[in-house]
């Protein structure tokens, strides 16, 4: 796939991430005097790719070697140790999860941090699935 139209992908995967967000924070409830204050813990990126397995389990990846994790409270920035563009997430449970990027990037996290697999091309690679 083109970058220009991943960058596409990147505005629609955006919106479903903010449309899980929004479903995860209005499914608790809330006092009618609470207030909401959100500060940005790092700058806005291009994210390409959602993949979600229960509510406490969220990931998405993005520009720039990005992963984020949303636990079903909040959402957690991870070390993913590339730059390389993450273009696709997918996992089967908590401790078994895969993110491709450009340039053959595989990234494995065993349910505590990201590891780089080898791929055996330099090609991009734009999407994985995780089946069981």
């Amino acid at each position: 796939m083109p970058k220009e139209r991943l960058r596409k992908a990147g505005a629609a995967t955006l919106a479903a991430l903010l449309v899980i967000a929004a479903a995860i924070f209005f499914s608790h409830p809330l006092q009618a005097s609470a207030a909401i204050d959100f500060v940005w813990e790092r700058e806005p990126t291009d994210y390409y790719s959602v993949s979600t397995h229960k509510s406490t389990h969220v990931w998405a990846v993005g520009a720039g070697g990005t992963t984020l994790f949303h636990d079903g409270t909040s959402w957690t920035a991870q070390e993913s140790g590339t730059t390389q563009d993450l273009n696709s997430v997918s996992f089967l449970d908590t401790a078994l999860v895969w993110a491709v990027g450009d340039s053959g990037t595989i990234l494995f996290h065993d349910g505590t941090s990201w590891t780089a697999q080898e791929s055996g091309t330099t090609q991009d690679l734009n999407s994985v699935s995780a089946l069981d």
